[in-house]
């Protein structure tokens, strides 16, 4: 799992809480997660019986937001991304072939797009929680990277339908309502 926060919002308690149900199902399966930080949703994760690998995500990614920025201010937050983008995304994908992963659960916008962009021969998932057709970047960013990408998930219809009419994925969406 790559989560690109390390608090307790909604999308990491129904991450915990599928990590749980995935615990309980497949008790053999190694499950990892992919923290930026040591933040609360590393000690709920662990006792959930996961391996947690903290990765900080570089300052200007974290930072960066399309909500409420103009195009301008997007644009000059892009480019300290772009200058540390390619040595997280190594450093990403080191921290996946180590831990063999099989399947990469992405959770937020800027980790279904690294995750994507490191997986290597991992079957990437991302699971969207947010409505993605009001952001044009984010849109163009995830339109990208869908080609590498081996299933969507979505925590409403509507959501669903949202992705659908922004990236016409080449996989189906399916609907996973939070618990």
């Amino acid at each position: 799992y790559l989560s690109v926060s390390d608090q307790l919002g909604g999308s990491e308690i129904v991450l915990l809480e599928m990590i749980k149900g995935i615990r309980r199902l497949r008790p053999a399966w190694t499950l990892q997660v992919i923290l930026p930080g040591r933040g609360p949703l590393l000690d709920r994760a662990e006792a959930a019986g996961v391996d947690c690998v903290v990765l900080p995500m570089p300052a200007s990614l974290a930072r960066l937001g399309e909500s409420g920025a103009g195009p301008v201010a997007l644009a000059i937050g892009l480019v300290p991304v772009a200058l540390a983008l390619p040595a997280y995304l190594r450093r990403l994908r080191a921290v996946i072939r180590a831990g063999r992963a099989d399947i990469l659960h992405t959770n937020g916008f800027k980790a279904h797009i690294a995750g994507a962009r490191a997986s290597g021969d991992a079957a990437v998932v991302w699971h969207m929680h947010e409505y993605v057709g009001g952001r044009r970047v984010t849109s163009a960013l995830l339109a990208r990277q869908q080609r590498r990408v081996g299933a969507v998930l979505a925590n409403s219809r509507s959501v669903a339908d949202d992705v659908l009419a922004a990236l016409h994925p080449h996989v189906p969406v399916r609907v996973i309502h939070n618990a």
